[in-house]
């Protein structure tokens, strides 16, 4: 049988190829048990078709992956609500299927009393520790009008500026950007005027899926706070992956800068970038409305917020 263009033989063979994973007595005549050491990370019910797997996640990632995908919902037989049950039906990626498996395990080892994890340990697990020696700063720049879409537009991510900053040294480096081609929307004269971003340089970009795949490969996005101005490119990353049904390639770790420096000032209200840069003294590098740039001058802000100093 298959699901998700992988059939049972090949699931269970992800499921065990974890440290000390192994298939246990069924949970009942249609569901197998995969359990490390004794606990359990994930139950197949291998007979129903499409197949689905049960899987234990994060409290918030729980809720977030039932909203994004109609094919998770919660994993109520197991009495569990930090529990999802997966439909493998191709509507949920198998990258983001592999990676919620991932979790799981990773989750129910974190349980595990220190001797279960030496145990694992000495077996060859290592686990995946949060990063915390940068902060990725990201700024996003989409499609935009100045009054209404066009009837059958709407707004979509076209560059993801980005940069890090150290958090010892609060130095910033890495200044990348991504363009996205978008699918749905093309770029009116505002917003070519706004970003400077012209169509000839979107015609070769990566799709959002590709760019929010290197993002976690290159700079482990998953795994590391991140940081934007305000709150708007992390709703509108939510919701545009949402949208598409790509994984969303942040970690629930967000700092939002712009609340951030109107509390470190006292303000009675929050600002935009070009005067918070002002407001710190600090010169704004490069272009207004570029994501990039902007990301790197936030950025500089963080560092003088948080950590103190002119970088």
């Amino acid at each position: 049988m298959k699901a998700n263009g992988v059939d049972y033989e090949s699931l269970s063979d992800y499921l065990e190829s974890k440290t000390a994973a192994r298939r246990d007595m069924p949970f009942g005549p249609d569901t197998l048990v995969f359990k490390v050491l004794d606990k359990i990370f994930a139950l197949v019910a291998w007979q129903e078709d499409p197949l689905t797997i049960s899987l234990k996640a994060d409290p918030i990632d729980a809720v977030i992956l039932r909203k994004q995908y109609a094919a998770i919902t919660p994993g109520y037989h197991l009495n569990k609500k930090h529990w999802n049950t997966v439909r493998l039906d191709s509507s949920v990626p198998d990258d983001e299927v592999k990676r919620m498996i991932d979790e799981s395990y990773t989750l129910v080892v974190e349980k595990m009393t220190k001797a279960k994890q030496q145990q694992l340990r000495r077996m060859g697990w290592q686990k995946m520790a949060k990063l915390l020696d940068k902060i990725i700063v990201v700024d996003l720049e989409a499609t935009c009008w100045q009054g209404d879409p066009p009837p059958g537009e709407t707004s979509e991510i076209i560059e993801i500026g980005l940069c890090t900053l150290d958090v010892k040294s609060g130095e910033r480096s890495e200044k990348w950007t991504i363009f996205i081609k978008p699918e749905h929307s093309t770029l009116s004269d505002y917003c070519i005027e706004l970003t400077t971003i012209h169509p000839e340089m979107l015609e070769n970009a990566p799709s959002l899926r590709e760019a929010c795949r290197l993002l976690q490969e290159k700079y482990h996005s998953n795994r590391r706070t991140w940081a934007s101005y305000g709150d708007y490119d992390r709703i509108m990353m939510a919701q545009q992956c949402e949208k598409m049904g790509v994984p969303y390639p942040f970690g629930r770790s967000h700092i939002n800068v712009k609340n951030l420096l109107a509390l470190h000032l006292g303000l009675k209200r929050e600002v935009n970038l070009l005067t918070g840069t002002a407001l710190l003294d600090l010169p704004f590098e490069g272009t207004i409305h570029r994501g990039v740039d902007d990301a790197w001058n936030i950025a500089a802000v963080l560092s003088r917020v948080l950590l103190g100093r002119d970088r």
